[in-house]
């Protein structure tokens, strides 16, 4: 499975030419997701990305739109360093943290 690694990803975030609210957007879904990855003791796939999106929609029942944007927040997240060429193929583990509850994606 691959897994990846975007350390810089806020700084990347910042540099994008997005409108402000979509930057906060983003860097919360980034956020409810590495929460996600924090509570499963997993590492950052495709396969866990869409598993974590699926259940926060069933749970959330957001409207489309912002469902949507939680989908093209994530998709930047697993595209950008391929783009920038930041790694993609290390794994990471946030296993030493607390969890206490998955953050909601917003």
């Amino acid at each position: 499975m691959l897994t990846f690694y975007f350390n810089q990803w806020e700084v990347a975030l910042a540099k994008e030419s997005l409108a402000d609210n979509l930057k906060r957007s983003y860097k919360y879904t980034t956020l409810g997701y590495l929460g996600y990855l924090q509570c499963q003791g997993g590492l950052a796939s495709i396969h866990n990305a869409r598993t974590c999106t699926r259940e926060v929609i069933q749970e959330e029942q957001p409207a489309s739109w912002q469902a949507q944007r939680w989908k093209d927040a994530l998709n930047w997240w697993f595209k950008k360093p391929r783009v920038s060429g930041g790694t993609t193929q290390q794994q990471i583990s946030i296993l030493d943290q607390t969890c206490e509850k998955t953050l909601p994606i917003c």
